[in-house]
């Protein structure tokens, strides 16, 4: 609220002049509605117009037991503190809380908790991409699809097997974790090294893909699918580069995006086969390149 002149508009005070019972009233009454710089409760709204301020101290603070709510105005907190006990800051219509400075932070107390609505995730201002390395070394949960053979698990990663010239291509299958549900499975690089001996030409190169299976109830388990039509094959680089005891890379392209409340994904690797094929081959690991990460979800 504004208070009026007691003095009627357009005359002063003079020397003299007596103030009326009216006007002693008034002044009374706006007296007793005046904030207390020393302290005072206010009882209903104030509004500080575009060119007003309102300053806390280095040390000074702002409690709120109830809520604090803005329309449409930033709200700026320096190095002092504003409390909330018992309320709430309610951000609303398209509004944004902003940490603007690398220091500052939003941060709870001990026992302290951000807690996020039912269908709410942590969301990011832009699409994130990250990438992970997993080690065949470290593989348990493993199986074949043709079951040609037996495959081994090595310190240095996964070993097919030692089958002469078979006409199917002994395979492994090693169970996918996405990192986040609604991410994209950009690209996979797998790491290999084929048995040195002896120079060879296989029929059939080292390929692979990725598996899919949908799970539903209420009828037949689903059968795995490959994602890509055909496998990504190796390109043979010639007898000699190929069993100079390097490693080798195999890269597959899938922007696959994963949905992994309903579905299973798992890598294929598929060894050398056919004709000139031998076993031996140590499959290292694997590096996923994951994009469009657009929040935290879990897996």
């Amino acid at each position: 609220m504004s208070f009026p002149r007691i003095a009627p508009w357009g005359s002063e005070w003079t020397k003299n002049r007596l103030l009326t019972s009216a006007q002693m009233n008034r002044l009374d009454i706006q007296r007793s509605l005046s904030v207390d710089k020393t302290g005072d409760t206010i009882a209903s709204g104030y509004t500080i117009y575009a060119s007003g301020t309102n300053t806390v101290g280095a040390t000074g603070i702002v409690s709120v037991s109830g809520s604090m709510k803005s329309s449409n105005a930033a709200w700026s907190f320096g190095p002092t503190n504003a409390t909330l006990s018992g309320g709430y800051i309610n951000v609303k219509s398209s509004a944004i809380m902003t940490v603007t400075v690398a220091s500052s932070l939003v941060q709870t107390a001990s026992g302290g908790r951000i807690v996020l609505g039912d269908a709410d995730w942590p969301t990011f201002s832009a699409t994130r991409s990250i990438t992970r390395a997993i080690d065949f070394g470290e593989c348990q949960n493993i199986f074949s699809l043709s079951g040609v053979g037996t495959w081994t698990v090595g310190s240095n990663g996964l070993i097919a097997p030692a089958v002469a010239a078979p006409p199917t291509p002994a395979d492994i299958v090693v169970p996918i974790h996405p990192p986040h549900d609604g991410a994209t499975l950009q690209n996979v690089d797998i790491f290999f090294t084929p048995n040195t001996s002896p120079s060879r030409t296989p029929a059939t190169n080292i390929a692979a893909n990725i598996l899919t299976r949908q799970m539903t109830s209420g009828g037949v388990l689903p059968t795995r699918s490959k994602w890509l039509t055909s496998d990504v094959a190796y390109t043979f680089p010639g007898a000699a580069t190929y069993i100079d005891g390097k490693v080798k890379s195999v890269s597959v392209g899938t922007s696959l995006v994963f949905a992994p409340s309903t579905t299973q994904y798992a890598l294929y690797l598929k060894d050398e086969g056919s004709t000139n094929a031998v076993g031996g081959t140590v499959f290292h690991g694997a590096i996923f390149t994951f994009s469009s990460i657009a929040d935290l979800r879990c897996p």
